[in-house]
């Protein structure tokens, strides 16, 4: 199980280069390079032309050079309307690209965020078009050796101020996947979006055999989407790992632990990567010894 870090935050601090390199100091086997809020670097996906492609050329050789993998990426995000899906659309267009850079960088997984507004639709109607929707990537998905992972994921009702779930639940994950019957459609566990609608090892051990293909590791209070280090809130790890190992989970351990890397002063930034990486050599160990 590769032991790998979602690097946004120290990507828009530091740069791509350092980016890598701290990671790879850090000890961490691979890079989740995030490709949601581009807006500051353009050529990622809003050129007009392929600088885009050149980009991630570019990418891979930093990769190459450091030598680090970048296991998976998170895809841009935004697109929270239901369309009927039309690659001229731009925020398709834009998931079609991201299916292209995962492959020039050799990424196996593409997570891509679903469609639809659980603030309008019911879950049988976000269920349906999200079917549809993923299933239009696959031929993307086999041009560009990618799977495209779909992520139980949240909302929050400006209202109640309570989350909705989008795709939120095992049973909601488990039948897109199933229902898009193909190899290059798997899901991706967010265990912290989980533990918002139920309890995480329930999850894991509800989802359909093989769903859960990548995780977004993270720890809640069962309050907010908090995105912090395992072991810093409220979650039982020593449980989940074991879930995951006692249900064939065979894929890596991915950190998505945002505001703990935002809270971090530059100075304390590589001891506090080498600290999560120790947390992944523990979580690792937690799933081995069940």
């Amino acid at each position: 199980m590769r032991i790998s870090m979602e690097g946004h935050e120290l990507r828009r601090r530091y740069g791509d280069e350092t980016m890598i390199r701290m990671l790879k100091e850090a000890g961490f086997d691979a890079v989740d390079y995030t490709l949601y809020s581009t807006q500051d670097d353009p050529r990622i996906l809003l050129s007009e032309d392929d600088t885009y492609i050149t980009h991630a050329k570019q990418l891979r050789a930093m990769l190459d050079d450091a030598g680090m993998v970048c296991n998976q990426i998170h895809a841009e995000t935004g697109m929270r309307d239901y369309f009927p899906y039309d690659p001229s659309h731009k925020k398709y267009l834009e998931v079609v690209r991201c299916i292209e850079i995962a492959g020039i960088l050799g990424a196996d997984i593409l997570v891509v965020h679903g469609v639809g507004n659980p603030l309008i639709y019911d879950e049988e109607k976000m269920i349906q078009c999200n079917v549809e929707y993923y299933k239009s990537l696959i031929p993307y998905c086999e041009k560009n050796g990618v799977r495209v992972a779909v992520e139980n994921l949240l909302q929050m009702d400006p209202e109640s101020k309570q989350y909705c779930s989008f795709i939120g639940t095992a049973y909601a994950l488990s039948r897109v996947v199933k229902e898009c019957d193909s190899p290059w459609i798997v899901g991706c566990m967010d265990i912290g979006h989980a533990a918002l609608f139920q309890d995480p090892v329930e999850f894991i051990r509800e989802a359909a055999p093989g769903v859960i293909q990548a995780l977004h590791v993270q720890d809640v209070d069962y309050v907010d989407d908090r995105h912090m280090l395992p072991f810093t809130q409220d979650l039982d790890w020593s449980e989940i790992m074991k879930a995951l190992k006692e249900t064939g989970y065979q894929g890596d351990l991915t950190f998505e632990i945002v505001l703990y890397m935002k809270r971090m002063p530059d100075a304390l930034m590589p001891d506090a990567l080498k600290f999560a990486h120790r947390v992944g050599e523990y979580l690792v160990s937690l799933y081995q010894q069940s």
